[in-house]
């Protein structure tokens, strides 16, 4: 395929070696997933065969081109970038060269065509504080036309784009020749491959659920599953809202429904046959996490515009230093000196009593940093949810839920027949509400009494100076450190707001609607406030409408600390045309 000799014109050469027997081959070319040109050609000879095609047809962007055999399989393909965009001019005024901190800014953008003509469409705008901004690599005109083509990482995919000229039309076709992954599968769209089609286009709020028998989990079909929808009427001017369903299980034990809410809402299902409460499970279909991806080393090289990258040896350090590793007994010895020629000679030093008269600290500076030296953070509604949904059961065992939750808790029995939970090796510290738990059968096991709908949140912390707080104060840290491998700090609800649990057959959970729309924070500096603001975003609008001359303005006001804005904006009109503006 030759893509660069011609701007309008591809010109493709077809060869079969000496071996290859002869046979009829289709060419198809496709673009944005629709077939733009098929032609048919039958190679029985080993010379080459030449011609030509017209691609002023083909839409703006990458394009693939397929040859396949009679049975549909594919024998050779290759992605192509057809034609050049038709971009927009975008122009910005600021009022000032610089600003102070906390200065009005205004911002005038003009969108004209290429023959100067005004263009009224919608525009993104983004005005970011730029000290010390990351570069950025992509745009509205790199998205569409080549990064949701391609797959993997490009670096400054924005270059390829900034001229027409031949080396960079050149360097745009070795790019994809070099990407290997292709968006539409071209056997699944020949019919060689079956397509299943897995997920319908959305028509609302689709939530899709399984019922289950309570011990084997076998999917129970014919039984009716109720749905009751209620807002959380935190919006005084919505009020609580309601919604009833009623649907039947298929006979793989399947039912769907579908709602039109925004925010989060409160779901109670329940199963029920002949108008008997049946003690089934229901599983949500509500497990989408992705895995967690390992990071290229390419794909986390960035770089802040305006600071020149170090290659080398420093300005100030000569070309032929060499580092040598510091001796660290010698380290120890010149500090031992440094001490004797302060008259510093014994091991142990009396230091002259003190008064502290540091104010105590209270109880939310101990909740506070006990938060903060947590290695682990459980919400354990979300948490007991997700374990649902999973097709797994917790009922009201405070151990089992530790267990599901992270991998390092695992239980062991004593002589007796009684049960302790360990975390790597060592005793788990139970405290609740961040009170101190002595070691006494009473106190230490206490949380075995919580329900499981009355705990709020759990912190794990593995923090020696945490677990030596809240321990028995009879304790020394030593013993501390060999008893226990973690504490768990549980936080309880309030007793007003501890939900009951449900009854046989019922699965209190919630459903997340579509997001509220919010108006970005933009705060009134005409009084200038108490307090630094540190906002790298100054202004953001997604659809800012230009009127009938091309023009719009916006007004908002800068931090205290930005002297140029850096601006970003993008447009799309209704023909297609970018424009793009950094």
């Amino acid at each position: 395929m030759d893509n660069l000799s011609s701007p309008d014109s591809l010109l493709v050469t077809v060869q079969k070696n000496a071996r290859t027997p002869g046979s009829m081959l289709g060419m198809a070319v496709i673009g944005g997933g629709q077939l733009y040109h098929f032609s048919m050609l039958t190679v029985t000879r080993s010379r080459p065969v030449r011609f030509g095609l017209d691609k002023r047809d083909l839409p703006v962007g990458v394009a693939q081109v397929v040859w396949f055999d009679p049975s549909g399989r594919l024998v050779a393909d290759r992605l192509i970038f057809a034609g050049q965009p038709d971009t927009l001019s975008v122009a910005v005024r600021s009022d000032k060269a610089a600003y102070q901190p906390y200065d009005s800014i205004r911002l005038d953008v003009e969108v004209r065509d290429a023959e100067g003509r005004p263009v009224q469409a919608p525009l993104s705008v983004s005005v970011r504080d730029g000290w010390q901004e990351m570069e950025n690599r992509h745009s509205l005109l790199t998205d569409l036309l080549l990064m949701s083509d391609i797959k993997g990482y490009v670096h400054r995919p924005a270059w390829y784009f900034e001229s027409g000229d031949l080396a960079h039309r050149r360097a745009l076709d070795e790019l994809l020749m070099v990407q290997g992954w292709r968006r539409y599968d071209w056997e699944s769209m020949a019919g060689v491959r079956l397509f299943d089609l897995k997920y319908l286009p959305e028509q609302g709020i689709e939530l899709h659920g399984t019922v289950v028998s309570m011990v084997r989990s076998k999917p129970r079909a014919g039984v009716e599953v109720s749905s009751f929808l209620s807002s959380p009427g935190e919006d005084p001017e919505v009020g609580r809202q309601q919604s009833f369903g009623l649907f039947t299980t298929d006979s793989l034990g399947r039912f769907s429904f579908v709602s039109q809410i925004e925010g989060k809402w409160n779901l109670i299902l329940a199963v029920t046959k002949e108008g008997k409460k049946k003690d089934h499970r229901i599983v949500l279909d509500r497990v989408f996490a992705p895995a967690p991806r390992m990071y290229s080393l390419a794909e986390m090289q960035v770089r802040v515009p305006g600071e020149e990258q170090k290659v080398g040896p420093s300005a100030d350090e000569p070309a032929d230093t060499v580092q040598v590793e510091e001796d660290y007994n010698l380290f120890l010895q010149a500090y031992e000196d440094s001490l004797r020629r302060l008259g510093i000679d014994e091991k142990i030093h009396h230091l002259d009593e003190v008064e502290v008269k540091a104010r105590k600290r209270d109880k939310a500076s101990d909740v506070y940093q006990a938060r903060t030296k947590s290695i682990a953070y459980y919400d354990v509604a979300s948490e007991m949810d997700d374990i649902q949904d999973r097709n797994g059961f917790v009922g009201d065992d405070i151990h089992e839920l530790m267990r599901n939750m992270n991998p390092d808790f695992y239980t062991q029995f004593s002589p007796s027949g009684e049960e302790y939970l360990f975390y790597k090796g060592r005793l788990a510290l139970f405290v609740i509400n961040y009170e101190r738990t002595r070691h006494e059968e009473m106190d230490f096991n206490k949380y075995r009494s919580l329900t499981l709908e009355s705990i709020k949140s759990i912190y794990i912390s593995e923090d020696l100076g945490t677990m030596c707080r809240y321990a028995d104060p009879r304790f020394t840290p030593m013993n501390i450190d060999k008893l226990y491998g973690c504490v768990v700090l549980i936080e309880t609800k309030p007793e007003g707001e501890i939900p009951a649990k449900g009854a046989k057959g019922v699965r209190k959970t919630w459903l997340e609607g579509y997001s509220k729309v919010k108006e970005f924070y933009s705060p009134d500096y005409r009084v200038l406030p108490r307090e630094e603001d540190y906002r790298r975003t100054l202004y953001w609008q997604p659809e800012l409408m230009t009127d009938e001359q091309g023009c719009a303005t916006v007004r908002f006001f800068n931090n205290s600390r930005c002297r140029y804005p850096r601006v970003t904006v993008n447009v799309l009109d209704s023909d297609g045309r970018i424009g793009s503006l950094e």
